[in-house]
């Protein structure tokens, strides 16, 4: 198997690499476990001809280079969700409310929540999203995580609480473990946020009218030979004077991948 590059998977990121290389002349060539493109984002159709996304669905105006994608392959973007009056529901083993301020909030904590949230913001303004280690304070800010900072800030606990539980909800990790730097750099991205650490519009407020999972199907098509399906990589064998070799459990023999 000679090829000038590899790339091992064929999700969102895997084939834009792989679309790019071959744009540029590059002989590439993705190896695709699965029987299908799109890794994370996945769709399928009702029986009435509707679609039913099966992971990830949506994204917002802080996702530059999946609009720039979806543009230059002449995908439609529409709003996440329908212009219908709504109310956010949080639900705990405690109690449930919609709407805010959360059911386990207390005095104060609505205000002292909206203080952090400016506080944010207003931080983030101060990082470069393209250099963020060019901040004078950057390791120190590295070193913090974004709760602990909320605490070095008087946040009450129950404030804690809801920023832990909207990151969660994300499936982002826990902010006990998110630097703060990190977490600066991401809201700092977005053009002309300043809105605390989450907004709807700038990471969740468009989806593809025709489905996530378009955007990889549309790739795959270009790319065509390019990839290679149900061709699980079980183990790489880099050495530095040797080509690499990557191991086929359906053949169980070797292949070598330059």
């Amino acid at each position: 198997m000679h090829h000038d590059v590899i790339v091992l998977g064929a999700g969102l990121a895997g084939l834009s690499a792989a679309r790019d290389l071959a744009a540029a002349g590059t002989d590439v060539l993705v190896l695709e476990a699965r029987d299908r493109v799109g890794g994370r984002v996945e769709q399928t159709r009702t029986p009435d001809g509707r679609f039913v996304q099966l992971g990830g669905e949506v994204v917002g105006r802080a996702h530059t280079a999946y609009l720039q994608l979806a543009k230059e392959l002449g995908l439609e973007l529409v709003p996440s969700y329908v212009a219908e009056p709504g109310r956010m529901t949080r639900a705990t083993p405690e109690g449930s409310s919609a709407d805010d301020p959360p059911h386990w909030f207390g005095p104060g904590d609505a205000a002292l929540h909206e203080r952090l949230g400016a506080e944010f913001g207003a931080l983030a303004a101060t990082v470069d999203p393209d250099d963020p280690w060019s901040h004078p304070d950057g390791s120190a800010l590295d070193r913090l995580s974004v709760a602990d900072w909320l605490r070095s800030r008087q946040a009450s606990p129950a404030v804690v609480r809801l920023w832990e539980i909207g990151q969660l909800a994300l499936a982002g990790g826990s902010y006990e473990r998110i630097s703060l730097l990190a977490a600066l750099r991401k809201s700092a991205a977005v053009p002309g946020s300043g809105k605390g650490d989450y907004d709807y519009d700038d990471w969740e407020g468009l989806r593809l009218a025709d489905g996530s999972a378009t955007l990889a199907e549309v790739m795959g098509r270009e790319l065509g030979p390019h990839i290679r399906l149900g061709s699980p990589v079980a183990a790489l064998d880099i050495r530095p004077t040797a080509a690499p070799y990557a191991w086929s459990p359906a053949r169980s023999s070797r292949r070598r991948l330059w």
